[in-house]
């Protein structure tokens, strides 16, 4: 809405169209923000690549919007030189370095450019209530312990962090894990890098308005929700298939179009989409199958496909209806496709699963055993090398540490590559050592009060990530101050965030201006179960917004690829 609002919005000119030129970051943001009918709402013609080879179109007027890096500062010169369009209107996703800004001075013709804009966020929204930095290197630079965590690269992601803050117009009370002494040395960069742009953001939200907390976790608070495999549609679909991009892209077997490649961008931009992201895979072909069923649009085919010669409007109905089928046919090609890969041995995986992280069988009783277990299922030969070694910390959790004999011993036996097992040691640097016995602790839960479910539950769903808790306790006013501190306490008797015995703006309606905002930023990002608790707990206590990034999104197998750089 910023960039819509404050800035194409203001350049549309009545009746005049224009070209949308996008550097990489920019393409994400744009077609993570906007539709198509959207932009094109807006006078928008045609999207472009910055990067990519375009032809001159000298009648139209252009609109950049680039973050300004070397690269694209270049690029975007050579344009000017080759004057590929009439006039210009730029954007930058963050303040242009003076290097960058001379170069460009004294290389453009001043005419040429209609706007010049600046404006932070140098972050991707990938949901209403979650974003990402898209720093894809921070994870090996803050965990390696091989090295103090760079200053330099602190500030660079902070300064990113705080882009999020000026979006959402608040400064937030800065608490942390204080059992990771580098959460520490990030929150205190965080809070100059905010410092510098807090008077900024009260012109914009005065203090009595600016309620809000931010809470900085390492992904080591937790290791086994990373692990295990979550059967809800979007985690369990983002961890087995093979998406990217927010993009999930198949081959049609059956119909008149077999063989032809069938792309569907999973955003909120798809009612159905939300509808189904959080639900059970138990779940999610009946409610596809009940939505074919009972959509009014299904209604309407007798009457697109009446005789005679269709006027616009049927053509228009008969173009949704096509459109709203192929979303159907989508999804439903999804859900196949994960329950292809549960009944191809995730089913046994899985349930192996849930009882070594939460110790108990599904009938309650202790579950005994594990290793055998575990070597029964590892030793299958047909089942993936990721699943396996998911399986082996799991177990290596529950021991709560093995020897690093026996270790080899299970590699051994499991066939398992030892160059491929040995990244799990890794893990190390999250200040989880697998080979100290009676000493691993994969979940830092000591201080949290755990909620026990009443609702019933399915077998191979039986875990809750320790996130919920953390939320759940922070919003009742549970959250261990020891544990969980606050970098300047001082600062909550100046309004910034509500007193304790005050819980009302935790509840307030969502258009109280006033209503709460907890920010939690994961690093080393948080994983797809952790966001679907993040939706759930703010559905808990209407009111409440809670954001949630990370510097990536994560899933299993970038959590282990993650591991492996250490």
């Amino acid at each position: 809405q910023k960039i819509l609002n404050d800035f194409i919005k203001k350049v549309k000119e009545a009746n005049e169209w224009t070209v949308l030129v996008l550097g990489p970051t920019g393409m994400n943001l744009i077609s993570s923000c906007f539709t198509t009918e959207e932009l094109i709402a807006e006078n928008i013609a045609l999207i472009e690549r910055l990067d990519n080879k375009r032809n001159p179109l000298l009648y139209l007027h252009a609109t950049y919007i680039l973050i300004p890096s070397e690269q694209n500062i270049e690029l975007l010169l050579q344009d000017f030189a080759a004057s590929n369009y009439k006039r210009v209107h730029l954007l930058f996703l963050s303040a242009v370095p003076d290097d960058m800004f001379n170069s460009m001075a004294s290389s453009i013709n001043p005419f040429k450019v209609l706007t010049f804009s600046e404006l932070d966020m140098l972050f991707l929204p990938k949901e209403s209530q979650v974003f990402t930095l898209q720093d894809h290197k921070f994870f090996s630079t803050f965990y390696n312990s091989s090295s103090d965590v760079s200053p330099v690269e602190l500030e660079r992601v902070a300064k990113k962090l705080v882009t999020v803050f000026s979006v959402l117009g608040v400064v937030p009370l800065i608490r942390y894990r204080r059992n990771f002494v580098k959460n520490f040395i990030f929150a205190e960069t965080l809070q100059k890098e905010l410092n510098a742009v807090k008077e900024s953001i009260w012109k914009i939200t005065p203090k009595a308005k600016n309620r809000c907390q931010l809470l900085i976790l390492d992904r080591g608070f937790d290791c086994i929700s990373p692990l295990l495999h979550e059967f809800t549609f979007q985690a369990m679909a983002y961890d087995v298939l093979d998406i990217k991009d927010d993009i999930y892209e198949f081959t049609l077997t059956q119909g008149r179009e077999v063989g032809t490649t069938q792309k569907i961008l999973l955003t909120e931009d798809d009612p159905l989409w939300c509808q189904l992201r959080h639900e059970h895979m138990a779940d999610v072909a009946k409610l596809i199958q009940n939505k074919v069923e009972t959509d009014t649009l299904m209604e309407k085919t007798s009457f697109i496909r009446q005789k005679g010669i269709p006027n616009l409007s049927d053509t228009i109905k008969q173009f949704i209806l096509s459109k709203r089928n192929e979303t159907f046919y989508s999804y439903r090609h999804m859900a196949n496709e994960c329950m292809k890969q549960f009944c191809a041995g995730l089913n046994n995986a899985s349930d192996l699963e849930q009882n070594l992280a939460i110790g108990t069988t599904f009938e309650g009783k202790q579950f005994g055993r594990p290793l055998s277990n575990v070597m029964t299922v590892i030793s299958d030969p047909t089942l993936d090398l990721n699943v396996k070694l998911r399986l082996l910390l799991l177990y290596i959790f529950f021991e709560k540490g093995i020897s690093k004999q026996q270790f080899e011993d299970i590699m051994k036996e499991a066939q398992i590559p030892f160059s491929a097992a040995s990244k799990l040691a890794n893990i190390l640097h999250l200040d989880t050592d697998l080979f100290h016995p009676g000493r691993c602790i994969a979940v830092h839960d000591s201080s949290i009060e755990r909620l026990q479910d009443t609702e019933s539950t399915y077998k191979q769903s039986r875990w809750k990530p320790l996130l919920r808790d953390i939320l759940i306790n922070c919003v009742q006013k549970k959250l261990d101050e020891d544990q969980f501190p606050f970098l300047n306490k001082y600062q909550e008797s100046e309004g910034l965030i509500p007193p304790v015995q005050r819980t009302s703006y935790w509840h307030a309606d969502k258009r109280d201006e006033n209503a709460f905002k907890l920010i939690v930023f994961i690093i080393g990002g948080p994983t797809y179960s952790e966001i679907r608790c993040t939706y759930e707990v703010m559905k808990k206590y209407p009111g409440l917004d809670i954001f949630i990034g990370g510097d990536i999104l994560l899933t299993p197998n970038k959590f282990l690829d993650n591991l492996s750089v250490l």
